[in-house]
């Protein structure tokens, strides 16, 4: 098992092409001028669940890897519901907190809305079984993969 990560240089590729795809968005959202600021903002936000959905779901090197451990799956997903309930139950209970919400629904209703699209664009652009094929996955489809 490899205890260094020997895959940084492709999930750096796909962390950049996803942060190009919604910097746009994102400084807007935030009300951010400066783009290395935006960058910035955007991984700190987001960067925690980029890792864990690359490592965990599409990273080739995966079940080889100590550092990748941490974050695979408890089960084989077959689909994006699965990895989206995986990711969704390991941090649910720290979601609910940090945002003062008690209910167990209102938690997952706000985690979802929060991080969904992030989930969904990275399985379905990188790690999906089936991205080639699928007319919904070709939007997240990493753009060097496009016909």
């Amino acid at each position: 098992m490899d205890s260094q990560c020997t895959y940084l240089a492709k999930f750096l590729r796909v962390q950049r092409e996803i942060l190009s795809r919604h910097i746009d968005e994102h400084l807007w959202c935030r009300h951010i001028a400066d783009d290395e600021e935006g960058k910035a903002d955007f991984l700190n936000e987001f960067g925690w669940l980029m890792r864990e959905l690359y490592c965990g779901f599409a990273c080739e090197n995966r079940h080889n890897c100590e550092i990748a451990t941490a974050f695979l799956p408890s089960t084989d997903p077959v689909a994006f519901l699965e990895a989206q309930m995986e990711i969704l139950s390991r941090h649910i209970a720290e979601h609910k907190w940090c945002r003062g919400i008690a209910d167990d629904q209102a938690g997952i209703a706000d985690f979802l809305k929060e991080y969904g699209w992030l989930v969904r664009e990275l399985y379905c652009g990188f790690a999906c079984p089936k991205r080639h094929n699928c007319e919904f996955a070709k939007v997240f489809l990493p753009k060097t993969d496009h016909d």
